[in-house]
């Protein structure tokens, strides 16, 4: 499970597959300067992702450790999820676009535009 959010408060847990909840983990207070809205496990759930209110997204190990830091989204980053299949991280805001980095060499790529709902 995952769960970071707050205006002040910039707190997650993290809990591996199959891990009891006695396990729980906590993230770095300052994941983010600001709000965190979002967060999202990778699908083999050894990876998260977070994107919050400094425009940043950030990747961090299922251990709690920052293992990458994304820059580069023009506003607000309310959504982010994993494309397993291409091996990248997309992220969208309330400006309704859509940002993509390869987690390789952390290159921005095309994500497709604008999205429908931030």
């Amino acid at each position: 499970m995952a769960d970071i959010g707050g205006t002040n408060a910039r707190f997650g847990w993290v809990a591996g597959p199959g891990a009891p909840v006695s396990h729980v983990r906590k993230l770095p207070v300052a994941a983010h300067a600001g709000p965190v809205y979002s967060v999202a496990f990778n699908a083999a759930g050894n990876t998260i992702v977070s994107g919050g209110a400094d425009k940043t997204v950030k990747v961090w190990n299922a251990n709690g450790s920052l293992s990458k830091a994304l820059d580069g989204h023009p506003g607000l980053v309310f959504s982010v999820s994993f494309d397993a299949e291409r091996q990248r991280v997309l992220a969208a805001g309330k400006d309704l676009q859509a940002t993509g980095w390869k987690l390789a060499d952390e290159a921005i790529v095309p994500a497709g535009g604008k999205t429908r709902a931030p």
